[in-house]
């Protein structure tokens, strides 16, 4: 697996909504009260493909999956990504974080857990 970096904001939040639209399956999402806000992690999985989103306000988007889910990534918005060292998918944040999640992997309603994730109206990018 290979991680993307500084995934603009808008970009990062499209590939998302697009795969969510495409029944990609919510695995995991943080749902702390500054979600969308500071911080934010998602992990999405169709077809035994997964592709983890992470996100700071500080750091930008990154992505996390193998070249497969690049592929697909590609599909929907044709994009350069730089390859890097995570700052938000490493492995001290996901230590913090993956405790924290554990209530939306255990949740029957993972719809439920994207209602708030899809306030913004869609831009074009």
């Amino acid at each position: 697996m290979k991680t993307a970096v500084n995934i603009y904001y808008k970009l990062w939040r499209k590939y998302i909504h697009e795969l969510y639209q495409k029944d990609w399956k919510v695995v995991e999402k943080y749902c702390a009260y500054d979600a969308s806000i500071d911080f934010d992690f998602i992990i999405l999985r169709k077809n035994r493909i997964t592709i983890k989103f992470g996100w700071e306000l500080w750091n930008n988007g990154e992505i996390k999956t193998n070249s497969k889910g690049f592929e697909i990534l590609n599909s929907i918005h044709d994009n350069q990504f730089e390859f890097g060292k995570p700052k938000v998918l490493n492995f001290k944040t996901m230590l913090i974080t993956r405790p924290v999640t554990i209530f939306t992997r255990l949740s029957v309603n993972k719809r439920k857990l994207m209602d708030n994730f899809f306030y913004f109206t869609e831009n074009k990018i």
